[in-house]
């Protein structure tokens, strides 16, 4: 839970600006790649303060490469955010595109950029970006899934009030 979702409860929580309220936790039926101590692949539900459900698939052993979508279905439409943008190759009847096998041809340009904005906020003396704030409810949001995922239950998730501090 910790290493793989918390990124997606992270960035959900900036995305829909609202807190989580509850978690739950979904199994299908196991893969054969997964082993005694990971149930795979997962789905999980969280809701909002607002009413928002937020819905993400795990499947951590799906065989076929490192692999995250995004879609936000909206009042008036929908938006999906596209794969990485890579050739597609036609040859023999099929249409066929790489997809990684890991993060790191994925994110690290990503991560490489986020790192050198705080280190230039930091040369100015401007705190920007996430805070301590975001990752307790990131923390307190991943302790409700894995509560759910033993109980099989729909998990409240309790925070303390925001520090004034973090506005």
């Amino acid at each position: 839970m910790f290493g793989t979702v918390i990124h997606e409860i992270d960035c959900l929580h900036w995305l829909v600006n609202d807190d989580f309220v509850s978690a739950q936790v979904l199994f299908g039926k196991d893969t054969k790649y997964t082993h005694s101590k990971l149930r795979d692949p997962q789905v999980m539900i969280m809701k909002t303060r607002k009413g928002v459900n937020v819905i993400v698939e795990v499947f951590v052993n799906c065989q076929f490469g490192y692999d995250i979508n995004t879609e936000v279905v909206c009042e008036e439409g929908v938006i999906h955010m596209p794969a990485p943008s890579v050739p597609t190759v036609r040859k023999d009847g099929n249409l066929s595109a790489p997809i990684e096998q890991s993060w790191i041809g994925r994110f690290l340009e990503a991560y490489d950029a986020e790192l050198q904005e705080w280190v230039n906020c930091a040369k100015e003396g401007i705190v920007t970006g996430p805070n301590a704030w975001d990752g307790y409810l990131a923390a307190v949001t991943a302790d409700a899934l894995v509560k759910a995922q033993e109980t099989g239950a729909i998990e409240s998730i309790e925070t303390e009030e925001k520090p004034a501090f973090y506005d």
